[in-house]
């Protein structure tokens, strides 16, 4: 897995600062696929406030992990028996 930090917001087409989508992290997709892409500012704010429920690089990295089986299903590809899906739902 490779990681992208960008140094602010940036647009799908990764360019930064672009003013028509403010994009502050995502998982690749197509020839980016399993890579995470965070922007600085997204990453450093999300590590600071440990209250606002607000972590940027720990929801994409989820979304790794969900990808990892090859289903995007919101389940861990691991967690298979039943007792063990419920909490990461």
């Amino acid at each position: 897995m490779k990681s992208f930090l960008y140094p602010k917001y940036f647009d799908e087409s990764f360019r930064v600062g672009s003013k028509s989508k403010a994009i502050l992290g995502m998982v690749g997709y197509s020839y980016m696929n399993g890579q995470m892409i965070l922007s600085k500012h997204s990453l450093w704010h999300g590590f600071k406030n440990h209250t606002d429920n607000q972590n940027t690089a720990i929801h994409e990295f989820v979304h790794l992990l969900d990808k990892s089986d090859g289903d995007i299903d919101g389940v861990l590809g691991t967690a298979r028996q039943n007792e063990q899906v419920l909490p990461w739902r």
